[in-house]
């Protein structure tokens, strides 16, 4: 569902012309016991340092608990909209969003029996970037759900290794990111190395994390985790 939200996102708003100053951003970032991934498009109200925007995100968490009697496995696929404000001064962007999400809850046993639900609450998120110096880079958004009292937070430092100076046709970027993410059911925090390739000329980036998790899960430790991650941002 997220892959395919992402290129509808993307194939969306490139047909209709999107307004000058909006985002296309899609991430994700996890391990194999949980994991949260998102795809998301931002409008201004006009273009200025300071403007309210709109927000259209689609997302899916995964997470596994243990349950009574065996391990139980969520998948969450949600949708949402959001209004707040961008504050764009020199070298640095930051916005605010709240909004309303639903969520379609999947609840599987090793026996592939279920059980599924929807719900619904107010959302709240947040980005900050940050452009230090012109081969330095920092960055951090959060994302808070009340319809399943889950939160995502990642921040990221890089650091610009080609062109060395001057401008190019592609950039290449080296950096650290680390992760939080979970509700009272299960936590995790992701930690490694990104990779980012930019193409300046299409305000296009893509992004790779590798790096290492550590899942708890009632009380449970499984101890550290290969993680991978992925992010893709695109403005207009």
């Amino acid at each position: 569902m997220t892959l395919l939200a992402i290129w509808a996102l993307f194939l969306g708003a490139a047909r209709a012309g999107a307004p000058p100053g909006s985002e296309a951003v899609a991430g994700f970032e996890g391990s194999a016991k949980s994991g949260y991934g998102f795809a998301s498009f931002t409008s201004p109200s006009f273009e200025s340092q300071a403007t309210l925007v709109a927000r259209l995100t689609t997302s899916y968490l995964y997470y596994a608990y243990p349950g009574a009697l065996s391990e139980m496995r969520v998948q969450s696929p949600g949708i949402g909209v959001a209004a707040g404000v961008r504050w764009r001064p020199a070298r640095a962007s930051l916005t605010a969003v709240v909004g309303y999400e639903a969520r379609y809850i999947v609840e599987l046993d090793p026996e592939e029996n279920l059980r599924a639900h929807a719900d619904h609450g107010v959302s709240l998120a947040a980005d900050v970037y940050l452009q230090a110096t012109p081969r330095v880079a920092l960055a951090a958004s959060g994302y808070y759900g009340f319809a399943q009292d889950y939160l995502w937070c990642r921040a990221l430092a890089k650091h610009r290794l080609f062109p060395w100076e001057g401008s190019s046709v592609a950039t290449l970027w080296l950096g650290l990111d680390g992760t939080v993410r979970g509700n009272d059911t299960v936590r995790g925090l992701d930690a490694g190395v990104l990779i980012e390739g930019t193409l300046p000329a299409h305000h296009l980036s893509i992004g790779l994390h590798l790096g290492l998790g550590r899942e708890v899960q009632a009380g449970a430790d499984d101890g550290l985790v290969p993680s991978l991650g992925i992010s893709v941002y695109k403005s207009f």
